[in-house]
């Protein structure tokens, strides 16, 4: 899949900003980093136990995690992975 594809306006395999998985307090975050607050993307990842050979995984920089991106997901099918994107849903 190519990169920065949107999925019914979910971004898939976005280009994300540098320092973006680290672990930063939310006020100590730069602006690039602030436009991914509470805006869930997928990012597609090689796997040889999905029956597609790719797993999704649904992440969403959260307000309430205010430190890290959060892990709301994965799934073997990019339409599962689309429809917890979309629910807004995380999993703590």
């Amino acid at each position: 899949m190519p990169l920065e594809t949107l999925v019914y306006g979910v971004p898939v395999n976005p280009v994300l900003p540098d320092g973006f998985w680290s672990l930063c307090p939310i006020e100590m975050r730069p602006e690039d980093h602030l436009v991914w607050l509470e805006k869930p993307f997928i990012q597609t990842i090689p796997d040889s136990h999905s029956p597609s050979g790719t797993r999704f995984e649904v992440v969403c920089f959260e307000a309430s995690a205010a430190d890290r991106p959060v892990l709301w997901g994965i799934f073997p099918t990019l339409e599962e992975a689309q429809a917890r994107a979309e629910t807004g849903k995380g999993i703590h």
